[in-house]
């Protein structure tokens, strides 16, 4: 799992609780400037991102 923290990719492992029909079950844990959804390749602890409000799309609409 990956968080952004500074401008940067984070690891993080939160310790699992469990799985339910809707999904995976995690301890709280600190989620820095935002949680990554989804894949991101070729993505590596420190390499620089930019956080997006998922709300819009990336045209900023």
């Amino acid at each position: 799992m990956w968080v952004v923290r500074g401008g940067a990719l984070e690891a993080v492992t939160p310790r699992s609780l469990g799985r339910t029909e809707a999904g995976w079950i995690v301890s709280d844990f600190d989620t820095g400037d935002g949680v990554v959804l989804g894949a991101v390749p070729a993505a590596e602890p420190g390499v620089s991102v930019t956080v997006v409000d998922a709300s819009r799309n990336f045209r900023g609409e």
